[in-house]
């Protein structure tokens, strides 16, 4: 079913003004959903903003403290010649940044200072390309295609991606932008709008906001308020209530499946399994009873006979090997687990999340052999316990930028399951 904006949107609002703590009233609250942006009207104001913002990511505000340290910056940064740090080396400003601040933590291009010049000169010469703020401006304003800004941002300076890009554009006062946060990308994906792709969650939030006639920039700020319980205005921080917020607006469109029990989660599991093996003309048989032997269904074509081991999840992965861990030994802990199936075992891997009650549930036939393979290449070859269905690293996991993925030619069809039956001996 397909979320209705405007009702997203009313009732996100009213649960923030339940949400109110003492001391803050709806009043107050209209001051949060005015931006306080500085005045722009240079390029090297639009420079000043674009650095700011590339040192807003996970702890580098800590490290860089641009704010604190503005007026030191401007020393070093030839009063924020934008032309002028266009022509310098990364490498040559990093360091001028190390002296200038002392800094002590480890020399390497994994530090925050280093990561930070690059991002400083290529804003520069982002700008630089720029004749007059004027270009800027209407280049902006005039743009069909609002998300192609950021996207060329994330593509033109190093250490800003698409979400960043969005909050400097959003700061420098251009509030047709909405930040794809870890807050908003997390509501998008529990209500099934929008996978994770930032993109696609700016493009959600930019039809939210077309379709309930609603500043982009306080579409923004209500759910931040929410997620984050900060009120910063009246100093005012209280425990933030994204999860609960997600649960109210789930119970208001769909069922929630995730409220399902793991035990109904495996009854349906079998069941829809155990339904398509018959479907397809498969005979098939079900064990019934608690701590069945390896397997849960027993399916026949003729004479030949496959035992079944079915898994169902609601979260996108199916844990296999945890209890084979010893001293973190992934790779070992697979070749346990597929020592202890059989050869004439396969496993159905059942998944409902994001799956509407009237709906099948995915699912794949996958060997013991295949499962295994899967497991050690995932994470880029270093192992998982758990199996995903589609899972990219992100940029601080050992495995940064690759996807796990179950393959195509797992999906549970009737080919598959033929194949299945004429390969295992």
């Amino acid at each position: 079913m397909r979320v209705d904006y405007k009702k997203l949107y009313n009732a996100s609002y009213d649960f923030l003004m339940n949400m109110l703590p003492d001391g803050v009233t709806e009043n107050d609250l209209q001051k949060y959903f005015v931006s306080d942006d500085f005045h722009v009207d240079s390029l090297k104001d639009v420079f000043i903003g674009l650095i700011h913002s590339a040192q807003n990511y996970q702890f580098m505000p800590n490290v860089i403290d641009f704010n604190k340290r503005k007026d030191d910056m401007r020393k070093v940064l030839f009063d924020f010649d934008y032309k002028h740090i266009s022509s310098i080396d990364p490498e040559e400003l990093y360091y001028l940044l190390r002296k200038e601040f002392n800094v002590v933590s480890k020399d390497s291009h994994y530090n925050s200072w280093y990561k930070w010049s690059c991002s400083v000169v290529d804003s520069a010469k982002y700008v630089s390309g720029f004749n007059d703020f004027l270009e800027f401006d209407n280049y902006i304003k005039e743009s069909t295609k609002s998300v192609d800004i950021p996207k060329n941002i994330k593509m033109n300076i190093r250490g800003i991606g698409f979400a960043l890009a969005c909050d400097a554009l959003k700061e420098l006062g251009y509030h047709q932008f909405v930040k794809p946060d870890v807050h908003i990308t997390d509501i998008c994906e529990e209500l099934k709008i929008s996978d994770r792709n930032q993109i696609n969650v700016f493009n959600v939030m930019m039809d939210i906001t077309s379709d309930c006639n609603v500043a982009p920039y306080k579409l923004d700020k209500v759910l931040w308020l929410i997620c984050s319980g900060n009120f910063y205005n009246e100093n005012i921080k209280v425990k933030g209530k994204k999860k609960e917020l997600i649960i109210y607006l789930k119970s208001m469109f769909f069922n929630d499946l995730e409220k399902t029990s793991s035990w109904h989660i495996g009854i349906s599991a079998e069941a829809f399994a155990a339904a398509q093996f018959a479907r397809y003309g498969i005979d098939v048989s079900v064990q019934y009873g608690a701590n069945q032997p390896e397997y849960d269904l027993i399916i026949t074509k003729g004479d030949q006979i496959l035992k079944v081991s079915v898994k169902g999840s609601q979260d996108g992965g199916w844990g296999l090997t945890q209890k084979y861990m010893k001293n973190r030994d992934y790779h070992g802990a697979i070749d346990d687990w597929l020592q202890a199936h059989g050869k004439k075992t396969i496993f159905c891997l059942v998944q409902f999340k994001n799956v509407n009650d009237n709906e099948l549930p995915r699912m794949y036939l996958a060997t013991p052999a295949e499962i295994a393979k899967a497991l050690h290449d995932s994470r880029s070859g270093n192992g998982e316990t758990v199996l995903r269905e589609f899972h990219k690293w992100g940029e601080n996991a050992l495995a940064a930028g690759s996807i796990d993925k179950i393959p195509e030619d797992w999906k549970l069809t009737k080919e598959r399951v033929l194949y299945l039956f004429d390969s295992i001996e």
